[in-house]
């Protein structure tokens, strides 16, 4: 049996796309591949062509038959939270990102997954467990320090309350 990697990622403001991509032996190296080996999917402008590039540098070209583009449902506009339920596939070139806002740019990766040859989703609970523990032993020992001061927290939650005031939200 073999095993491919699908990755999502988001395109400002409304689109989602899933990449799917690998024909792996196992389950693990596909969720590997997910998770860590993925550097950044970019759409060439000038060659009108979406590529992965991976952690290792090599460059592959994502084919139609490989991407599923989904946009925002028009109810969820506005919506601070959403999920795939509030997506639906539309049909979009490759080649035609260029002429569309927000598929014209990066991408920000957003989840991954396996399924098997049939188009199954798989379990990747032994991957997770596995990167847990390394996650562990590498934190045992290690004191964590916070990221922001309490004051630093209190300005980006006012900025955040004016943002939203501003959106009327």
């Amino acid at each position: 049996m073999t095993y491919r990697s699908v990755t999502t990622w988001q395109g400002e403001p409304e689109w989602e796309l899933v990449i799917t991509l690998g024909d792996f032996s196992d389950i693990e190296s596909a969720a590997r591949f997910g998770n860590q080996g993925i550097e950044k999917l970019w759409y060439n402008k000038f060659q009108r062509q979406l590529f992965v590039i991976t952690k290792d540098g090599a460059i592959h070209q994502v084919q139609p038959h490989q991407l599923v583009v989904s946009k925002l449902k028009p109810e969820a506009e506005g919506k601070l939270m959403v999920d795939a339920n509030d997506f639906e596939p539309v049909e979009v070139k490759i080649e035609d990102f260029s002429q569309i806002y927000g598929l014209d740019r990066g991408f920000g990766s957003l989840a991954y997954g396996v399924i098997d040859e049939d188009g199954n989703p798989v379990n990747c609970s032994e991957y997770h467990q596995q990167m847990l523990k390394k996650h562990e032993e590498k934190m045992r020992g290690v004191e964590s320090q916070p990221i922001y001061s309490e004051k630093q927290l209190e300005k980006i939650l006012a900025d955040l309350n004016r943002c939203l005031e501003e959106r009327g939200i």
